[in-house]
């Protein structure tokens, strides 16, 4: 019929994205591209120094990411962005995992 034809588990991943953009208007989906990637990084347990290495920045270019994270995002704290890194890390590794059969 001329469309394009997707698989369940394509659907699911390509709809997870914007479904959480759409639960998150004022919060990660505000983010830049890079302070998405720190974020996760944050959720999955990495320091400054092993974020800086990762992305081939210094650590003082990571701290100044976290601080917008932080502001973006409206923490008052670290300790409630280290909260929210990780729950954007739990939904973004649940959006890639396979539909249970």
């Amino acid at each position: 019929a001329g469309g394009t034809y997707l698989s369940p588990a394509a659907e699911k991943l390509l709809a997870a994205p914007a479904a959480a953009a759409g639960k998150d208007a004022g919060g990660v989906s505000g983010l830049t591209a890079r302070e998405t990637e720190i974020l996760y990084a944050i959720g999955g347990g990495l320091t400054t120094r092993d974020i800086a290495e990762k992305f081939g920045l210094s650590g003082r270019t990571v701290d100044v990411h976290r601080a917008n994270i932080k502001r973006k995002l409206g923490c008052a704290s670290l300790a409630e962005v280290l909260v929210r890194a990780l729950d954007y890390k739990r939904a973004q590794d649940a959006a890639l995992q396979p539909p249970a059969p």
